[in-house]
């Protein structure tokens, strides 16, 4: 079997980091998203898998492809069903930066409610607490013990819900999708009621 993988991305840059960590005896193949679907399809005759958005068109002219893996979560822009129509599956990297993302989404609410742009902003311009305390100490808050929502429980939602549990804060979400109540008492949650 084939271990010939298509990574469809602009530029040689963005290809070279994937090659990095490719796995011994996988071989990867640049496809620069800007060429014609005509020389795409050349370069891919003999991928089993191809990493980035692919077209039907496309992938209906890679006869031994199987899979198209997204590196992103979103699959959106591209036509699953067309693709399932000619027997390839689709994967997408959905949950694999959940956890930076979660990260990213605690420490912008503390910037907020701590006003660091106050804080880093004062300090720069050497005004220290002459600027620092009217514009920072009576609107400053805590986000321990605070209500927090959280709109959708998905993989992001789920790592919010964990780092804000250790803060001692209230967590009220909402999902379109029905979650368990062993994942809500697991994660301390409690879904909105309308």
């Amino acid at each position: 079997m084939s271990s010939n993988i298509g990574v469809l991305v602009p530029d040689k840059k963005q290809f070279d980091g994937y090659q990095e960590f490719a796995p011994h005896g996988v071989t990867l193949i640049w496809v620069d998203t800007q060429s014609s679907v005509d020389e795409q399809a050349t370069l891919l005759k003999d991928a089993v898998v191809i990493i980035g958005d692919t077209p039907v068109e496309l992938a209906s002219r890679c006869p031994k492809l199987k899979l198209v893996q997204v590196p992103s979560a979103g699959t959106d822009r591209m036509d699953l069903a067309g693709l399932d129509n000619i027997g390839i599956k689709v994967a997408n990297g959905g949950g694999a930066n959940a956890v930076a993302v979660s990260e990213h989404a605690v420490a912008l609410m503390l910037s907020v409610y701590r006003k660091l742009d106050v804080q880093f902003e004062s300090v720069k311009e050497r005004q220290w607490a002459s600027r620092l305390i009217p514009a920072w100490s009576s609107h400053v808050h805590e986000l321990t013990g605070r209500i927090v929502g959280i709109i959708g429980l998905g993989n992001v939602g789920q790592q919010v819900a964990r780092r804000l549990a250790g803060w001692e804060c209230t967590l009220l979400y909402e999902d379109v999708i029905d979650r368990s109540p062993d994942l809500e008492a697991e994660l301390h949650v409690q879904r909105v009621t309308r």
